[in-house]
């Protein structure tokens, strides 16, 4: 591995651990009245709406991670015929990782925040701005990580972004994916024309004229 990309590796991984504690830092100070606090409420909020929703977690389960990750694994698959290949799995997780992110970044880049969200019309440039840093980071992650040469790393920084990609994936479909519509039932009114128990036997008005 040349020095300038173990270089570059070891600032990038040292960077992100000074961001990491930051951030949990500043989130178990966070107030909801500032920007900061107000992008953890977003973040809380949003974690936790679909986690009642069976079919969220369904398509969750089976979708994004059996079938999403099954796909990424298909490319390693060759590789499997002598044991199993670790090099392979983590640059198929990683694929996997990095696509996951940049589309759910693209959800919070163009976020629609209805009047339900007004309260978070404040940091509406901040969570495009998230959505930008997702993309850029997810991006450098895969780049870099392909040239760790210990494999043991490597396999275990893919997880991690797996993770990572995962958790702003349910994050940022929580509002907007499909299953979670419920469709509303035709009402008495709308099948049958009115209440079918009224024999009144009074005409209607436009008969009248």
């Amino acid at each position: 591995m040349p020095e300038f990309l173990t270089n570059i590796y070891f600032y990038i991984i040292l960077s992100s651990g000074l961001i990491i504690t930051w951030w949990i830092i500043k989130i178990r100070k966070a107030d909801s009245k500032t920007e900061f606090g107000l992008m953890v409420k977003f973040l809380k909020e949003r974690r936790k709406e679909p986690s009642s929703s069976l079919a969220y977690w369904l398509y969750f389960l089976i979708i994004v991670l059996l079938i999403g990750i099954s796909g990424s694994l298909i490319s390693a698959l060759p590789s499997y015929e002598n044991g199993f290949d670790m090099n392979s799995t983590s640059l198929s997780l990683i694929g996997y990782a990095v696509v996951l992110l940049c589309s759910s970044s693209i959800e919070l880049i163009f976020i629609d925040l209805n009047d339900e969200d007004s309260k978070y019309y404040n940091i509406k440039k901040g969570i495009t701005m998230l959505g930008v840093a997702l993309v850029i980071f997810s991006i450098l992650f895969g780049i870099v990580t392909y040239f760790i040469p210990q494999e043991i790393a490597r396999l275990v920084l893919s997880i991690v972004a797996c993770i990572v990609a995962v958790y702003f994936w349910w994050i940022t479909n929580a509002r907007n994916l499909s299953v979670l519509d419920s469709p509303i039932p035709p009402s008495t009114d709308n099948t049958t024309g009115g209440n079918t128990n009224n024999l009144s036997g009074a005409t209607p008005q436009e008969f009248t004229e």
